[in-house]
């Protein structure tokens, strides 16, 4: 299985996944690129794969299965906006020709918001980020902080692969929660220069996010100290949900600011 990744708007990802007989695609924002790379490589699509229900996620399937009308598409029960053949849930097993993957709900985002876990690869939409994770426009604070406390229970070798690069902005969030770990300061430098040289980075690893993600580190000396500064109250009486929330309106703050958009 070889992963490749497409660009879509100003900072989407669309996540191909090539076989020797099939081509999945996986949350396909925009048919585009797609299509483009389909035709390249002289390919037929063999189906989608969508984790949650946002435009920028969907909105090129319909095009898609203009061009390609046999593919498969697999996506959450409830999503009723696009033609859904294979409607999946918490617990399924999706089989690609000879990949197979487990289907994780991971509500927060959104209320029917899906990852896949493969044998070494997390599609994770837009739960977590290379360095963060996604804001709760549905759910609830406590919904978002236990779907994470769940991928957190993966293994730590899987290659992770999110709806969105927000590399910089995350990193710059990160440092700023816990400035004095040497993994995370490594990684905040290596994003820095990497951006600065305008190549956002587009995969992680589940351990590095594990190292340095803040919001999988709420239990960490340091970040259970911040947050029961910003809180104002023990630790020990504060919940998963509020651990959560505690760092993202912070986060949220900043990023109204634009500060975190800045290269160091």
């Amino acid at each position: 299985m070889i992963v490749h990744s497409l660009t879509a708007f100003n900072d989407n990802y669309i996540w191909l996944i090539e076989q020797p007989q099939h081509t999945w695609v996986i949350d396909p924002g925009d048919a585009k690129p797609v299509l483009q790379w389909l035709a390249q490589h002289q390919r037929q699509l063999s189906g989608i794969l969508i984790t949650h229900h946002h435009a920028d996620h969907i909105g090129g399937v319909n095009s898609l299965l203009e061009h390609h009308p046999a593919a498969q598409v697999y996506a959450p029960s409830s999503l009723q906006k696009v033609p859904v053949t294979h409607p999946i849930k918490d617990g399924d097993i999706i089989t690609l020709s000879d990949s197979s993957f487990r289907v994780i709900a991971t509500p927060g985002h959104t209320l029917d918001h899906l990852c896949f876990v493969g044998q070494d690869a997390l599609f994770c939409g837009d739960t977590l980020f290379t360095g963060g994770c996604g804001r709760v426009f549905e759910g609830t604070a406590d919904q978002m902080a236990h779907s994470l406390a769940t991928i957190k229970t993966l293994p730590a070798h899987l290659k992770v692969y999110c709806g969105h690069e927000y590399s910089l902005a995350n990193l710059n969030f990160a440092i700023r929660v816990e400035s004095n770990n040497p993994i995370l300061q490594q990684r905040h430098y290596k994003v820095n220069k990497a951006y600065k040289s305008q190549h956002p980075l587009a995969v992680t690893a589940l351990q590095l996010e594990l190292d340095t993600n803040p919001f999988l580190r709420t239990d960490s000396p340091d970040v259970a100290t911040i947050i029961e500064q910003r809180l104002q109250k023990p630790i020990k009486t504060v919940t998963i949900g509020q651990k959560f929330a505690c760092l993202r309106e912070w986060k949220d703050e900043l990023d109204a600011t634009g500060v975190l958009e800045q290269t160091i």
